[in-house]
């Protein structure tokens, strides 16, 4: 997914990537927002230019499964990230300053109430925890994180997994 300059927001959806080393988005001016979703199986959640002035927001989701680091905090633009509520899983750590900080350590001031978990998604798209509620806070709020999909989503998830498109519509490719 692209944003050179647009404002893009998710909420509670399954993001996963293809599990190669690319980066699940890509941003550069403009702002892009996750809030309660479920980002798995890329190579780092974002990446983006150097001269890049966009900002990122991801508020109570669930990132894990990386290949390469959960995400990379851009050389002085600490600033631009927004990171709040949400439950890191797996043994890859953070990149800041071309230092892998390993699973546990807090990457800055632009992270707030994160956690680690031992818990792994699995199941569909190794995007299914278990536990996806905590509580938040000090008022002990119970929060949710990550993606909360209905049957029907997986449903169409399956039906559709396969499908291609061409300018004659869609076509279902056999299993």
């Amino acid at each position: 997914m692209k944003n050179p300059s647009e404002n893009v927001f998710f909420h509670n959806c399954v993001i996963s990537g293809l599990g190669n080393s690319k980066a699940l988005a890509f941003y550069r001016n403009g702002s892009l927002s996750f809030l309660q979703c479920t980002l798995v199986n890329g190579g780092k959640l974002f990446s983006g230019n150097p001269d890049n002035r966009g900002s990122i927001q991801v508020e109570n989701c669930v990132l894990a499964h990386m290949k390469d680091v959960l995400f990379e905090v851009p050389a002085g633009k600490e600033k631009q990230l927004r990171f709040a509520g949400n439950v890191y899983c797996g043994k890859k750590g953070i990149r800041k300053n071309g230092k892998i900080l390993p699973p546990g350590t807090s990457a800055g001031k632009f992270e707030t109430d994160c956690v680690w978990s031992s818990e792994v998604p699995a199941g569909r798209l190794n995007a299914e925890i278990k536990n996806y509620k905590r509580l938040k806070g000090a008022g002990g709020v119970v929060r949710s994180c990550g993606a909360k999909l209905p049957e029907s989503v997986w449903a169409n998830y399956r039906k559709y997994r396969r499908a291609r498109t061409s300018v004659n519509g869609l076509h279902f490719v056999s299993e």
